[in-house]
């Protein structure tokens, strides 16, 4: 390698002493490679500070070497929801460690997901991860999947028929195990405060809740809309209808604890 020059791949074959079609596959993340040649290639790209020409392995690969993480949700949650940045995070470490960037894309009206989708459709990334807690994106999902783009959900999505993968938490066990656990800590009346009826978590959270404590107790449930202020003002409300609470299932935002406290209840 001439000083000033860039390394090439042929620069850390050399130094690494195997062949470039190793060093080939070893940066396309193939598994054939061995784990002491898989050493000395990283060794040797660190000593010669390689960057790979991403746009020249993607013509060769036919892979783009990242991943879409499609946001469809209202802008004033974005930030509001600490769980976004928890998904970012560990989106980040994970790619990352595999190699592979994510493109983060938001989606809040008709035109921007026109626009998302004629980009994602243009082979720009390997495949999306597609957001969507807090408002219906059946739309978007069912257009991501019609265009061949492989697709992941996080959560599940409101169209169940749509033929696509997804990843969710256990809603109604987690809820569940939420009311029993005041309960047997002492709790004689318990509220709940949940998003809109809609999407196929917050029902299942509701359906664990009244199971517990039984259909009578429709009338403890509050909805909102995830947002903080809609969090604070639902609390407020139960507070005041039901006198006699003294816990909650709180399923939108952390700030009903600060109207609670205020107020000498416990959440």
């Amino acid at each position: 390698m001439n000083q000033g020059s860039k390394p090439t791949i042929k620069d850390v074959a050399r130094i690494a002493g195997v062949s470039r079609a190793t060093v080939s596959r070893y940066l396309n993340g193939h598994r054939w490679v061995s784990d002491d040649a898989a050493e000395k290639i990283k060794a040797a790209i660190e000593q010669t500070h390689y960057v790979a020409n991403t746009h020249a392995r993607a013509l060769v690969t036919g892979r783009a070497g990242s991943v879409a993480l499609l946001l469809g949700e209202p802008q004033h949650l974005l930030f509001e929801d600490p769980n976004f940045a928890t998904l970012l995070r560990a989106l980040a470490d994970e790619l990352g460690q595999r190699g592979v960037s994510f493109l983060l894309m938001a989606t809040n009206d008709k035109a921007e997901e026109r626009r998302n989708l004629a980009y994602l459709q243009a082979g720009h990334v390997d495949g999306v991860i597609q957001v969507a807690w807090h408002q219906d994106s059946s739309e978007m999902i069912a257009d991501l999947v019609n265009a061949g783009i492989p697709t992941v959900v996080a959560e599940q999505p409101n169209d169940e028929t749509i033929p696509v993968g997804y990843v969710h938490v256990e809603d109604y066990g987690g809820a569940k195990q939420a009311v029993e656990y005041l309960i047997d800590r002492g709790a004689q009346y318990i509220t709940m405060i949940s998003g809109p009826y809609g999407p196929p978590g917050a029902r299942e959270r509701m359906q664990a809740f009244l199971s517990v404590l039984g259909a009578d107790a429709d009338d403890r449930i509050a909805h909102g809309d995830y947002s903080l202020e809609s969090g604070r003002k639902q609390m407020e409300q139960l507070l005041h209808d039901h006198p006699d609470l003294d816990d909650a299932v709180d399923v939108t935002s952390l700030q009903i604890g600060e109207v609670a406290t205020l107020l000498g209840f416990v959440v």
